[in-house]
């Protein structure tokens, strides 16, 4: 339904069509439970996922997902870029890090190449760096600031520090990373 993953996928040997959102099914589930038959998926897409998984689950996810994949199968994984260019960048992962303090399941901005050094060592990357800019506009960037706000968490140094840089540069999306993790027919996990 997205075509932001569309344009990351095309970087990557994986051909998607995006569909209008109308044609999408919602499903709620375990991402360490897939409801999903053993091997009968061939693309699983975790966007902005991992970071809201801390260790175990992070690697309960992954080898979840290479169990679902069909061989050849493909695991897309975006994140959010950790290293901002912009100072309105700055402030949006600013931002992410201050409601995962407010918010612990939220995760703070996730460093890709980290969770990739410390795959378990049935996956490894495919193609890796697939970067790309969110060019979808913030419709209101105080938004996150009036919802700490309003939970209290609006009294300290940060916060504070972070308002008055949102005011004067604004707060943009800014680049994602992505990587492809490919399943082979090995020993069930994910492999190049």
């Amino acid at each position: 339904g997205d075509v932001r993953v569309s344009r990351v996928s095309a970087r990557s040997a994986i051909r998607l069509r995006a569909e209008g959102r109308r044609q999408m099914s919602v499903l709620c589930a375990d991402a360490c439970a897939l409801p999903f038959v053993r091997g009968s998926l061939g693309l699983v897409v975790a966007g902005n996922l991992l970071r809201h998984l801390r260790e175990p689950a992070r690697e309960h996810f992954l080898v979840e997902a290479g169990a679902v994949l069909a061989i050849d199968g493909r695991l897309l994984l975006i994140e959010d870029d950790p290293r901002a260019r912009t100072p309105a960048e700055s402030n949006y992962r600013r931002t992410l890090d201050l409601l995962a303090d407010a918010d612990p399941t939220r995760g703070a901005v996730l460093d890709l190449d980290a969770v990739l050094a410390s795959m378990p060592d049935s996956l490894s990357p495919l193609a890796v760096d697939l970067c790309a800019d969110n060019e979808e506009a913030m419709e209101d960037p105080s938004a996150p600031l009036r919802w700490l706000s309003s939970r209290g968490f609006a009294t300290g140094t940060r916060f504070r520090e972070l308002a008055i840089a949102v005011a004067r540069d604004g707060m943009s999306y800014g680049r994602y990373r992505a990587c492809v993790l490919r399943r082979t027919a090995g020993a069930g996990g994910l492999a190049p």
